[in-house]
């Protein structure tokens, strides 16, 4: 189950806001008065420590790391119209100083779409859509750019960590091992039919998505998000086999699930470790997108980009991703894992903007142990 947006009152927003936006000319404003001088801690221990925050508050980065935000709910008088009042408590660049409003920004009746206004580089205003395909992340559609090119930039958040609201384990170290390499796939004349052994669907009370054996005891991984919170499902294979599993490990911020199948002797994919996705290599997509009947469905395409925060590396491709693939393994040419599919930006006149999390963070969030092979 790939991340949600509510797409009917999504799809009409970004079209009113795109309209709207393209035909308005930006002018200097005067920004609103700082909110202070606080630094994060002081502005966390003031805003956010033992005080009840929605998703959209918590501190975040930008994608090049140039600011950082204090996403804050708005009780001044100043811009009252707006819910969330976006604070710089970090800026590398000249232009822009701590304490000053980088972003307001305003509730819709979509939950993961916000309208508002973003202050642009040289502190121009530009009314614009935000997007949350997730609680961390939040999608700016910036001004187009030269050709005609849409552009945006990224927010992640890095506070607050995401808790588990299950009781499921955040931090126990687990002993789960991974491989780097598997001998029956590099041996197989069926490279893709023995990597969709390791394969299968994630099938919650909710929906479903796509998830993967990293060794031969059960171990596997798949999405945080596709599991609804749930602490045991259905893992059902492309042969018809269905297996209780259940959730031994999450890690919310970096959207990672550790699971655990019954029984052992599986076959398993490595995970190409201390190795990074080279912008441009062919990549593979393995999964069940839209529905259960299209199990081990495989796209092909490249690394288009890799984006890192301070917290999360993500590989960005334009293989094809569908409701349903998220959870899956992201592939290089050799069937080992680069990472795990977590989400596709849906909408209009954007296609082949699919993310993963790199395979690195998957083993260290997750606490996995090297097998000696």
């Amino acid at each position: 189950m790939i991340l949600k947006y509510n797409y009917l009152y999504s799809f009409i927003i970004l079209i009113i806001i795109f309209t709207t936006s393209c035909t308005t000319v930006t002018r200097y404003i005067s920004l609103p008065k700082p909110v202070g001088e606080m630094d994060k801690k002081q502005i966390i221990n003031t805003y956010f420590i033992e005080k009840e925050i929605d998703p959209v508050e918590g501190i975040w980065v930008t994608d090049n790391n140039q600011y950082e935000i204090a996403i804050l709910k708005n009780t001044s008088k100043i811009n009252a119209q707006y819910d969330y009042v976006g604070v710089l408590t970090e800026s590398q660049s000249l232009h822009w100083r701590v304490g000053e409003t980088k972003i307001l920004l305003k509730k819709t009746v979509s939950n993961s779409v916000l309208t508002g206004i973003f202050y642009l580089a040289n502190k121009q205003e530009y009314g614009t859509s935000f997007l949350m395909p997730n609680e961390n992340m939040i999608e700016v559609f910036l001004p187009t750019g030269p050709y005609g090119i849409k552009q945006k930039t990224f927010l992640l958040r890095t506070y607050p960590p995401q808790v588990s609201k299950s009781g499921i384990s955040t931090d126990t170290q687990v002993n789960v091992k991974y491989h780097t390499r598997n001998p029956a796939i590099d041996k197989s004349e069926d490279k893709f039919k023995s990597i969709g052994r390791a394969v299968f669907v994630v099938k919650t009370n909710k929906g479903h998505g796509t998830g993967f054996i990293i060794d031969t005891e059960g171990y596997a991984v798949t999405s945080y998000h596709v599991l609804n919170k749930q602490e045991e499902f259905d893992a059902v294979f492309s042969d018809g086999k269905i297996i209780r599993s259940r959730v031994i490990k999450v890690n919310p911020d970096k959207d990672l699930a550790l699971i655990k199948l019954s029984g052992a002797d599986y076959p398993f994919l490595p995970i190409a470790d201390n190795r990074k996705a080279k912008v441009g290599e062919e990549v593979y997509v393995i999964g069940a997108p839209l529905s259960l009947g299209l199990t081990e469905t495989i796209s092909k395409g490249i690394v288009s980009g890799i984006r890192k925060s301070k917290e999360l590396e993500l590989i960005q491709t334009d293989a094809s991703i569908n409701p349903g693939n998220s959870g899956g393994p992201l592939l290089d040419n050799t069937g080992s894992v680069l990472g795990v599919i977590a989400l596709k930006i849906s909408a209009a006149g954007i296609e082949g903007l699919g993310f993963a999390v790199s395979g690195n963070d998957l083993i260290s969030s997750m606490g996995l142990i090297r097998a000696r092979e």
